[in-house]
């Protein structure tokens, strides 16, 4: 298959705004499809080289990018930076220069999707001494053989911004229209392989090839969501009588997986964290009496003085340290709290009701906390007074807050589908998406600042809503700056523009329609509450979410 005929899909997947025409578009291109393709076509159409569960990236910057442009088509660096200004994409500049030049046709080799994904795979294989000069060829070489459009889409692919709206919900209904597989047989094996191209090769084959499939060790799967209810006793009414409650703890989600001695733990984001959590792992090996096993579970830190639980924040560093672990291990301990198991001794519990599963968290976790590891704090009830009283409970020892679950509930993977809640008491706060900064001005002028945050839109794409500048510390602006600095994309004066990667938990006074942002709000007096290492942009909040929270400041009495 030749690359320009994905392209002309990409085209068309970019220009068609209706969810059921995508699908149609994607469904046409996935049947005519080689099965030996099938993969890479779908992982491409999403803007991946890589299947989720691999959590791996191109890693190519705008440098290299320029670079790779100057090389293949031969204008110079200053010529593709003025291009770039006015243009505001390097995709759309490649794709000037290529039809500029006289001679390209005749010394192109037409671009297969195979080589295109193949040679993404060794860029970002390429690491260590003479890996920079060898991206920068690669991805000349992909350029200069590339159609003009085609070149557009190459750059997009390499940067990571090949945002097309492509979500999981389009992309199950274009695989279950190409092979007319069931579409709930085709999310259900996607849940348990997190890869909808190896469901995609399945499909091909009828759809027997995608029932009973099984967990499989050491691929990571996304977990289950809970969305939030305002009242303990909405949240028992909702889930379910009687509902399980469990403390909420203000640690980050890990999923550990354990054949006999090997044990990977993964964050939600399917970072394997396994190396920074050495501790973890021992506790897993000596507190999980099972052979085989993938538990659901939050990690949180302990004050070694105190022995108290402390936030989030106190923690993250170990989550990003590559370096001196076994002191972090002292002087920042953890303990691991189960509250579920989807995966026991060779068989899936995912189609289990949540009782059956805690049945065997508490058979399989050794009940011993000077392992660092227990079963989640619990309590099962239909009295709505007993359930308050557990809910304070949590709040008097410094908690979040609590969960509420439906017990006869199975597990639903990377799903907020209302079979539980969490109740958090404060005012609700927002995962939003750093997009963009200000250089500081004075003594802050080595420090970036006034983030620009954006939520999640319906196409996937990020929209601005506001600008952060409070609630940090010296700490932090060093801390987000260092983070922040390898994702500037483009400068303009002291304006920048970065890959929307971090993912920041953010207070705020109200929020306002605003025609400043593209979301068409903003927040008024945002404010840093911590930053989500735990979190993917993708899982940031959304758009309708922030006009949900928008429509209930009337119910309590804000003025709109």
């Amino acid at each position: 298959m030749r690359y320009h005929e994905l392209v002309g899909v990409f085209a068309g997947l970019e220009a068609e705004s209706s969810t059921l025409k995508k699908a149609d578009l994607l469904a046409g291109l996935l049947s005519r499809t080689p099965p030996d393709l099938l993969k890479p076509v779908v992982y491409m159409t999403t803007g991946n080289i890589f299947p989720p569960w691999m959590n791996r990236e191109i890693n190519v910057g705008d440098k290299t990018v320029i670079s790779a442009i100057v090389m293949a088509t031969g204008a110079t660096k200053i010529q593709v930076q003025n291009l770039l200004r006015e243009q505001g994409d390097l995709g759309s500049v490649a794709t000037l220069l290529l039809t500029s030049r006289a001679q390209h046709t005749l010394f192109r080799q037409e671009l297969t999707v195979a080589h295109v994904h193949q040679t993404f795979q060794k860029i970002a294989g390429m690491d260590g001494s003479g890996s920079q000069d060898a991206k920068i060829s690669s991805v000349a070489e992909l350029i200069s053989n590339a159609r003009p459009e085609s070149a557009r889409y190459i750059i997009r692919t390499a940067l990571g911004q090949l945002r097309m709206g492509v979500g999981d919900g389009i992309m199950r209904d274009a695989i279950s229209s190409a092979f007319t597989v069931n579409k709930e047989v085709v999310e259900k094996a996607n849940a348990v392989l997190n890869d909808y191209g190896e469901v995609a090769v399945l499909a091909s084959r009828g759809e027997s090839e995608l029932t009973d499939l099984k967990l499989r060790l050491f691929r990571p799967i996304k977990v289950m969501l809970y969305p939030k209810a305002e009242k303990v006793d909405d949240a028992l009414a909702s889930a379910g009588q009687p509902a399980q409650f469990e403390f909420k703890y203000d640690g980050f989600r890990t999923q550990i997986h354990k054949k006999g001695e090997e044990v990977r733990i993964y964050t939600r984001r399917l970072d394997d964290i396994t190396f920074q959590f050495p501790d973890v792992v021992t506790a897993v090996r000596r507190g999980i009496r099972a052979r085989e096993a993938i538990i659901d579970s939050e990690t949180i830190g302990i004050d070694p003085a105190t022995g108290r639980w402390v936030p989030f924040q106190n923690i993250s560093q170990r989550i990003r340290r590559k370096y001196d672990i076994e002191k972090l291990v002292q002087t920042l301990p953890v303990e691991t709290h189960v509250f579920d198991l989807l995966f026991l001794d060779g068989r899936s519990l995912l189609d289990m009701p949540l009782a059956e599963r805690f049945r065997r968290v508490q058979d399989v976790v050794t009940p011993d906390p000077s392992d660092g590891i227990r079963v989640a704090e619990h309590l099962v009830t239909a009295d709505p007074a007993q359930a308050r009283a557990f809910y304070q409970t949590a709040l008097d020892r410094g908690l979040e807050g609590i969960m509420v679950k439906n017990l006869q509930a199975g597990y639903k993977p990377g799903q907020r589908v209302g079979l539980g809640y969490k109740v958090k008491p404060e005012t609700e706060t927002l995962d939003l998406v750093i997009v963009g900064a200000d250089w500081g001005e004075g003594r802050r002028t080595s420090w970036l600042s006034s983030f620009e945050l954006a939520v999640v839109g319906p196409d996937g794409g990020f929209l601005p809503a506001g600008k952060m500048g409070t609630g940090m510390t010296d700490s932090d602006l060093t801390n987000l700056t260092e983070t922040l600095k390898p994702d500037i994309t483009r400068q303009h004066g002291k304006q920048v523009q970065l890959k929307p990667r971090m993912v920041v938990e953010v207070g705020y006074q109200e929020i306002q329609k605003s025609p400043t942002y593209a979301s068409g709000f903003a927040l008024r007096f945002p404010r840093l509450v911590r930053i989500r290492d735990d979190r993917k942009p993708e899982d940031a909040d959304t758009l309708d979410r922030l006009k949900t929270i928008y429509a209930k400041q009337f119910s309590r009495g804000e003025k709109p």
